[in-house]
């Protein structure tokens, strides 16, 4: 299992990585009906997320568009730090947000933690 505590020890690197992995991992998903469009697929998820500038960490243009498709706030800490979490899908639900993580000076970087918590712990 992927803990906040292993996420929080990795580079930003391997942040940008992990999420590259996960979605190339959905595209899989989505796409394992037609096998020419897996392969076309596959092969530009991962040469887009691992060979290019994709950069989830420091571009918001990269993970933020992954922000909003899977409920994912972000909002400032009392202490100046960042804090994000995984929206409650049940509007009436105002408590607690899933896969929350908090205490990062990076908001995109506290983002991208979130969306690799809650793709491997469903």
């Amino acid at each position: 299992m992927i803990t906040q505590e292993f996420l929080s020890q990795c580079s930003e690197e391997q942040i940008n990585k992990g999420v590259a992995w996960v979605e190339s991992k959905e595209g899989v998903k989505a796409f394992s009906q037609r096998r020419d469009q897996l392969l076309k697929f596959t092969s530009l998820s991962v040469s887009y997320g691992l060979a290019s500038n994709f950069n989830p960490c420091a571009n918001p243009n990269d993970i933020m568009p992954i922000a909003f498709a899977n409920g994912i706030a972000i909002m400032p800490d009392s202490d100046g730090s960042w804090k994000s979490g995984r929206l409650p899908s049940n509007p009436e639900m105002t408590f607690g947000w899933s896969n929350f993580v908090r205490g990062y000076k990076n908001p995109l970087r506290a983002i991208c933690e979130v969306y690799i918590l809650m793709s491997f712990n469903k």
